[in-house]
């Protein structure tokens, strides 16, 4: 014997829309994979990379997860890269905060390395669209996010709390 539940619409008890999600229960995921661009700096200041999606969330009080998986690259033995993610444009973690950073002192004058980022964002707030970026800077050399012919990927999830 097989039970089969069929509904074209759930509404909350109190209205229409409000139902509540156990906290830690995934509302939504948008992902982006392909080879992004490659944006390069020799700058001491963030500048954003092509590395960006957007998610527009359901609840104001959720939370978001920012997952990336990015490669970078840098032409000096002794350089390095930070990276930072912002929402709309603003650093939401505050200051100068660095979420990855790949630094070398030595070793050859050219260098690859993958490097993944997970930042959880509490204070959005919002039920509009926000667009999340990684966003880099130079520790040394020309610093790259957005490596020729290497695949990057962005995760976000919004997590009901």
């Amino acid at each position: 014997m097989t039970s089969r539940l069929l509904v074209d619409k759930i509404e909350g008890k109190a209205s229409s829309g409000t139902i509540q999600m156990p906290a830690g229960h995934i509302i939504q995921t948008v992902e982006s994979q392909g080879i992004f661009t490659e944006v390069t700096t020799t700058g001491s200041s963030f500048v954003n990379s092509n590395m960006q999606l957007a998610i527009t969330p359901k609840f104001a009080n959720s939370l978001i997860l920012f997952k990336a998986r990015c490669w970078c690259s840098c032409n000096q033995a002794s350089g390095g890269i930070r990276l930072q993610v912002t929402r709309n444009g603003v650093n939401f973690e505050g200051g100068n905060l660095a979420v990855g950073e790949v630094s070398r002192t030595s070793g050859p004058s050219y260098w690859e390395e993958v490097q993944h980022i997970e930042v959880l964002d509490k204070t959005h707030n919002s039920t509009s669209a926000l667009t999340y970026i990684v966003t880099l800077l130079s520790a040394g050399g020309t610093a790259r996010v957005g490596v020729s012919n290497r695949t990057g990927t962005i995760i976000i999830q919004e997590i009901a709390q």
